[in-house]
């Protein structure tokens, strides 16, 4: 993985209720904003896809993140329960969906700004 891409994650989730929710799972939430490539509205909602809906298998975050498999799917499983994801599982592994995400959030209409901290 390179090593200089910034994605972005909004302070409203350095909450004390979002720390007692999200707990270990941090990394496993990090992780699918990242690999977050494409949002859509599914009943009003926006969602983020990760891999742009490519399911994924724990052992490849895993092997990303360091860590066991079985490590990786409790956190999932603790995100889904939390509802910062939503999971579905396929034969090839699980499609991802970020709950409200905000990887490519525009402000007020405006041109989002890129990682320098420029308009784009």
């Amino acid at each position: 993985m390179p090593e200089h891409i910034y994605f972005p994650t909004h302070i409203g989730l350095l909450t004390r209720e979002h720390r007692e929710r999200i707990g270990p799972a941090l990394w496993e939430f990090l992780w699918c904003i990242s690999k977050t490539t494409k949002e859509i509205t599914e009943n009003n909602e926006k969602l983020g896809l990760v891999y742009g809906g490519k399911p994924v298998s724990y052992m490849e975050v895993a092997n990303e993140l360091g860590g066991s498999k079985s490590t990786v799917k409790r956190n999932f499983e603790r995100l889904e329960e939390h509802n910062y994801i939503i999971l579905k599982r396929t034969p090839y592994g699980q499609i991802v969906k970020v709950k409200n995400s905000k990887k490519f959030y525009r402000n007020n209409g405006n041109r989002a700004e890129n990682s320098t901290g420029t308009k784009n």
